[in-house]
């Protein structure tokens, strides 16, 4: 009796799927799974129907169904997002090191012409100014060039779980586990 008791504790306190909740991946969705049992590693699909306990997708071209008790792990793509802030930072560093580089490399000695003609020549102040130009110059590649690179983002889905309980015909209780939409 208390073994009944600890199968229907363990049951209850898993997380169950009601009748008529709708399924987490919807036809059309492209994915992102992994199933050691099939050989997939975080491969990326698109889900052309979803069943109960599995779901079809199609995978360059060929359709293959999964069945959800192989998935360890189910991502659902939210949408793309663009790398022009990271571009822009790598260009802004790389802008003012090569800025730096070409104005201390470009130095030339002032000749003075007039009451300030010579004011702020020197080879650092020059290199300052590359410095400057070029990092503003970078970011603003560096933005362009990382505003047309983009990746998914990933939605992690919980892998629902059905547990059913019935009477067995010895006067005990079985539990069947499935993951089912």
């Amino acid at each position: 009796m208390k073994a009944s008791f600890a199968v229907l504790a363990l049951a209850l306190s898993l997380p169950l799927v009601a009748a008529g909740q709708s399924a987490p991946v919807a036809v059309g969705a492209r994915i992102r799974v992994t199933a050691p049992a099939s050989g997939l590693e975080k491969h990326v699909m698109t889900v052309t129907d979803v069943r109960g306990d599995s779901i079809v997708v199609d995978a360059g071209g060929s359709s293959h169904t999964l069945w959800l008790s192989d998935l360890t792990a189910l991502e659902v793509s939210s949408g793309t997002r663009t790398h022009a802030a990271r571009g822009a930072g790598f260009g802004l560093v790389v802008g003012i090191m090569a800025g730096a580089v070409i104005g201390l490399a470009t130095y030339e000695e002032c000749v003075p012409q007039g009451i300030m003609g010579c004011f702020m020549d020197s080879p650092e102040i020059q290199a300052m100014g590359g410095a400057l130009v070029g990092g503003a110059a970078g970011a603003v590649i560096g933005a362009v060039v990382g505003s047309r690179q983009r990746t998914d983002r990933w939605s992690s889905v919980a892998l629902p779980v059905r547990a059913v309980i019935a009477p067995t015909r010895s006067g005990g209780v079985s539990v069947m586990l499935s993951r089912a939409f």
